[in-house]
């Protein structure tokens, strides 16, 4: 926290006051057992609903993040993420121990990833909930907005699950200022 970038650039800060490390940026827990909390690592049961975080944040230098025009703040353009998005990467097939990934990528920082490992004792096969992701951050109402998906033949062909992913920002248009922020979806897991 003491030393942010001076620049544009995700989730680099490693003792972030409420998150901890930001790296660490994927983590899940069983959708159905309210007592355990979200985690690296889980279990995979047959049947069950996952809920899945992912946390995102602008860890730009907050002196770089607005600027003063006649002695009014104003965000400063040159701060922002532009073309910030998620993408979550689920297996197309059925794994032993599989991960779902998330990747956070914007036009002018690099592109991280961080996952969340299943452990199970068979092949392991995902499937996203559609219209479940929901984006929270302090620009948007508390219970965060639906992320903006589009469907074709019952498959999602745009959103957090296909590429490029999901426009990040209070306004889902790509522009990420310092405000960061988390993403809630939800998979299902089934036993090949």
């Amino acid at each position: 926290m003491n030393h942010p970038a001076s620049y544009p650039v995700f989730n680099s800060i490693t003792d972030n006051r409420v998150h901890g490390d930001e790296r660490n940026f994927v983590q899940c827990r069983d959708k159905g057992d309210r007592n355990t909390f979200y985690a690296d690592q889980v279990i995979a049961n047959d049947g069950h609903h996952y809920l899945c975080y992912l946390f995102f944040n602008n860890a730009i230098t907050p002196a770089f993040d607005r600027r003063l025009v006649g002695g009014k703040e104003y965000p400063n353009p040159a701060a922002a993420l532009q073309d910030s998005r998620a993408l979550v990467l689920l297996p197309s097939e059925a794994l032993y121990n599989p991960a779902v990934r998330g990747v956070l990528s914007a036009a002018n920082s690099i592109t991280v990833w961080d996952s969340c490992d299943f452990v199970a004792p068979r092949r392991v096969k995902f499937t996203y909930v559609p219209d479940s992701a929901r984006m929270h951050t302090n620009g948007v109402d508390e219970g965060g907005v639906p992320l903006k998906e589009t469907h074709e033949s019952g498959a999602v062909k745009s959103g957090l699950t296909v590429a490029p992913g999901a426009p990040l920002g209070d306004r889902q248009d790509g522009y990420l200022y310092q405000n960061g922020g988390f993403l809630i979806f939800e998979i299902k897991v089934a036993y090949a």
